[in-house]
């Protein structure tokens, strides 16, 4: 249904979960973000206990994004 420009898509619901973020640069920002937001903070928080130090939550997720008229890529 849409992302946010330049967004890359790990699923946290995935079994790789773990093993994608460690392929990712931990001093870099990051934005996380889902459908809603529920899932986003389960992502964070594991995110956080494997050393990344700026990740930020989308609060409402993509679909307060798209309500607040905010562009989407598909």
């Amino acid at each position: 249904e849409g992302h946010l420009t330049g967004a890359l898509n790990i699923n946290f619901l995935g079994e790789n979960f773990s093993n994608e973020i460690q392929k990712l640069n931990k001093n870099k920002t990051y934005l996380l973000y889902c459908r809603s937001g529920s899932r986003t903070r389960k992502a964070a928080d594991q995110m956080q206990k494997a050393g990344f130090k700026k990740v930020y939550m989308l609060e409402g997720g993509i679909t307060a994004w798209k309500e607040a008229g905010k562009p989407t890529e598909k």
